[in-house]
């Protein structure tokens, strides 16, 4: 065994599926390991298929059963990609992004809620908005981690006693708690991208904005006693308006 594999296995690098990876064995130009610990993670610069593994057949061939065997690998055909794969490398950091960032904001918005439960708020009385249903799930997930149940509004629903109303700032309209929490107020979030992205003439790009700037005021007017609103940086652009 040379020296390279005896580093590999006396000093192994383990990476945690839950957590982002931030130490690899450096790769040189060709895909070999080489003695040299990196400390970030790997970007996507080898991209190999798994080996063809070559068939044995065993005794019970003769049964018109052959027994594959996999032990052997091919790896005469093994081929390395020496250019970066961007399509993976993005993947990774939006990975890092997701089990980042917003944690923190399902963090802030769970003490909040448990906070308003522990002041009597009832489970009734708060409602957590978003700006649309792509981002229910944050919503959801806050709520869920400060141990209260969410009920999603929509047109038939009447909003419940016993559970934390969750749902799109439109739906906010008409309605009234005593305490709100606006989630996900990002800077590709709101305004939409999508709306300005439609956006034909300037004269569109004014109504777009001024009606997501409207959205953000009903949803945070929609509470009597206590507001939180949060984002992942960088915030939305409308937030300043609140300062």
């Amino acid at each position: 065994m040379t020296e390279i594999d005896t580093n590999l296995f006396e000093h192994p690098v383990i990476n945690s599926p839950y957590e982002y990876s931030d130490r690899h064995w450096e790769l040189d130009d060709k895909g070999q390991q080489t003695q040299k610990i990196i400390e970030r993670r790997r970007l996507a610069s080898f991209v190999t298929p798994t080996p063809k593994p070559k068939k044995q057949r065993g005794k019970a061939a003769e049964a018109d059963q052959p027994n594959l065997l996999f032990n052997k690998l091919d790896t005469q055909k093994q081929q390395y990609n020496g250019d970066q794969n961007s399509i993976i490398n993005d993947v990774h950091e939006y990975v890092y992004r997701w089990r980042n960032l917003p944690q923190t904001e399902w963090t802030v918005t769970a003490e909040t809620i448990r906070r308003w439960r522990q002041e009597g708020i009832p489970s009734g009385q708060i409602g957590v908005f978003v700006r649309s249903n792509k981002e229910l799930g944050r919503a959801s997930q806050a709520v869920s981690m400060a141990g209260e149940t969410a009920e999603i509004l929509d047109d038939d629903m009447q909003p419940s006693d016993q559970a934390v109303a969750i749902g799109t700032m439109h739906r906010a309209k008409g309605l009234e708690y005593r305490a709100v929490a606006v989630m996900a107020c990002d800077e590709d979030i709101l305004p939409s991208t999508e709306r300005l992205l439609s956006a034909g003439e300037q004269s569109d790009m004014d109504e777009i904005y001024n009606t997501e700037r409207y959205l953000l005021y009903v949803a945070a007017t929609r509470a009597r006693e206590e507001l939180l609103i949060t984002a992942v940086e960088p915030g939305s652009e409308f937030l300043e308006d609140l300062l």
